[in-house]
């Protein structure tokens, strides 16, 4: 108990921060994959709007596998905050969660060319919505990507493990575009591929 109050205590602070950084704009534009699906009606592009009747779930699975969304932003980015809310099904028998044991970011010009931006972070096994800092070193880019580390929760129909997110957000500052041509070419002298 006293863990999670801690944990909540820290993600109080990190909203705070992002608040006084001026951390408010929303960059996510577009859902462009999900490693795994498990009904058309529950896309990726439902977690872009934060409503409580829609989500995105994975399929099922008996093993402890790890799922991915991938994101475009709007414009070349860059992230400081990123923001999630896991799934409850309130239609199901104990109303519950379908969270992840653990989150990580990613960032990139391309989504073949994602970088890692945080570490793995411990995830609350709550619906409420969570907010975790990107490091400072963090790229700017295109896309934007989380991945979900361990799953934790069965649905009791199947007794398969799901993760379920009802809403992701990206928070930061898109680059003025007089910087683009610059960062054009510092990409190109890496060979990395410059996002659209």
């Amino acid at each position: 108990k006293r863990a999670w109050e801690d944990f909540r205590l820290i993600q109080s602070q990190w909203t705070g921060l992002s608040q006084a950084e001026g951390c408010r704009e929303t960059l996510l534009k577009e859902g462009v994959a999900a490693s795994t699906t498990d009904h058309e009606l529950q896309s990726i592009e439902a977690t872009l709007h934060p409503n409580h009747g829609e989500f995105w779930s994975s399929t099922g699975s008996t093993e402890d596998t790890e799922e991915c969304l991938l994101y475009a932003m709007a414009s070349q980015s860059v992230v400081h905050f990123a923001r999630l809310a896991f799934y409850r099904a309130t239609y199901q028998h104990g109303d519950p969660v379908y969270p992840s044991l653990g989150v990580s970011f990613y960032v990139g010009p391309s989504p073949s060319q994602m970088h890692l931006a945080s570490p793995v972070y411990a995830a609350e096994a709550s619906d409420r919505l969570q907010i975790f800092p990107l490091s400072h070193t963090a790229p700017p880019g295109s896309y934007f990507a989380v991945r979900f580390h361990s799953r934790i929760q069965r649905q009791w129909e199947d007794n398969q493990f799901y993760i379920a997110v009802r809403h992701v957000s990206a928070l930061g500052k898109a680059l003025p575009a007089h910087t683009l041509p610059s960062l054009h070419r510092a990409i190109c002298a890496r060979n990395l591929q410059w996002g659209a």
